[in-house]
């Protein structure tokens, strides 16, 4: 978000965690957590910062969104709201499962405006209630995470019995890693599909993006979560 690579972040978590991030870094976000919020907002091209809480927020319980009733459906002002985004913005869809959320998954889906490429990421096989919304005329393309050779559990074996005053001979050196950089920022990561610095770290094809602004959503630790 610095970098101004990622303007929009779409979030189902009731948390202020990510708002508290931003500010860690120097960001002051603009935060819409209910309908009357999206009433009094400047129009989204003038927003460096936007952080919306499609479920509300826990300092406000009118606010918040749980129950299958409630997750059924939006009202007509964050429709309007995730209709525009949806419409001028790609997005990064990250940790966002679709299972428990009919109303967002509607919103996505009648989306016919495919101005900007969009990424839907998961290090999961996508659920069936997901693969719909890509069937349905949804825009973003599913790609896999790679797991970095670092994260990997060791294969263990057992050592060989070592003659008496044998010596032990020196373990090879364990090389990192290697990526290519960042066509944007330069940079190469340890990752193997990471690129330092950029908003869309997991994505190598987003850091080449042309798109203006890109639209992420973050997810709880569960992976129940949030669109971009």
């Amino acid at each position: 978000m610095a970098g101004g690579h990622v303007r929009i972040i779409l979030t189902t978590n009731f948390d202020g965690l990510i708002e508290t991030a931003l500010r860690q870094a120097g960001i002051e976000p603009t935060v819409v957590a209910h309908r009357d919020d999206v009433a009094g907002m400047a129009p989204l091209h003038t927003l460096k910062c936007l952080v919306v809480h499609v479920h509300g927020y826990y300092l406000n319980a009118t606010s918040m969104l749980n129950t299958p009733e409630e997750l059924d459906a939006y009202d007509t002002a964050t429709d309007a709201l995730l209709d525009r985004i949806f419409d001028d913005y790609g997005l990064v869809i990250a940790g966002w499962s679709a299972t428990w959320d009919p109303a967002l998954r509607n919103a996505l889906s009648r989306c016919s405006r495919h101005v900007f490429a969009s990424y839907w990421t998961d290090p999961y096989p996508l659920p069936d209630v997901a693969r719909d919304v890509l069937a349905g005329g949804a825009r973003p393309t599913s790609r896999p995470m790679r797991t970095p050779s670092s994260a990997r559990s060791p294969t263990r074996s057992t050592p060989s019995p070592k003659p008496s005053g044998a010596t032990q001979p020196a373990s090879p050196s364990r090389s990192r890693p290697r990526s290519a950089p960042c066509p944007v920022h330069g940079r190469r990561s340890p990752f193997t599909t990471r690129c330092a610095g950029s908003p869309a770290a997991s994505l190598p094809s987003l850091c080449g993006s042309t798109a203006p602004g890109t639209t992420r959503t973050s997810q709880p630790s569960t992976g129940e979560g949030s669109v971009c």
